[in-house]
């Protein structure tokens, strides 16, 4: 009995440890996924909170053509329209798991918007009149947007 007094010791102090407490649940953070526009770079965060870290994210269900998933994060060009059903599911270092379903919609491309941009004073002779993409078309994409200039009218 001498030489097991150690080793249930040990065994006591491990059982008197609960890994789980304190800890927040875990928990998905992605409710919605933003919408994707056909052509245009994708891409979206899936996050979770709470539980015993690192997270191990799974999604089921068809993507579109041109969008992959890796590692809770979904990215790619979207060649197909069409609403996309999906289960993305969560599981933590301890084995808890979280489920969400989640629609990914594809369509096509808003129309730009576009603010006109008259001369900060008054012009005697011929000009251009210039307009420009006020809100940028690739909310998602890696690369920011650049402004698009459209020659819309010479006025006399």
């Amino acid at each position: 009995m001498r030489k097991l007094w150690p080793l249930a010791l040990l065994l006591a102090a491990c059982g008197a440890q609960d890994v789980g407490a304190g800890l927040d649940p875990l928990r998905l953070t992605a409710t919605s996924l933003p919408p994707a526009y056909l052509g245009e770079p994708y891409s979206a965060s899936l996050a979770a909170e709470g539980g015993v870290r690192p997270y191990s994210f799974t999604l089921d269900g068809k993507l579109p053509e041109g969008l992959s998933f890796q590692g809770g994060r979904l990215f790619g060009v979207p060649k197909e329209k069409g609403s996309f059903p999906l289960l993305l599911t969560v599981e933590d270092a301890a084995k808890n798991s979280r489920a969400q379903r989640l629609t990914l919609t594809v369509s096509d491309p808003p129309p730009p918007r576009l603010a006109l941009v008259l001369p900060p004073a008054q012009v005697e002779g011929p000009f251009l009149l210039l307009a420009y993409r006020s809100t940028p078309r690739r909310r998602h994409g890696p690369s920011a947007p650049r402004p698009v200039c459209r020659r819309l009218a010479a006025m006399p």
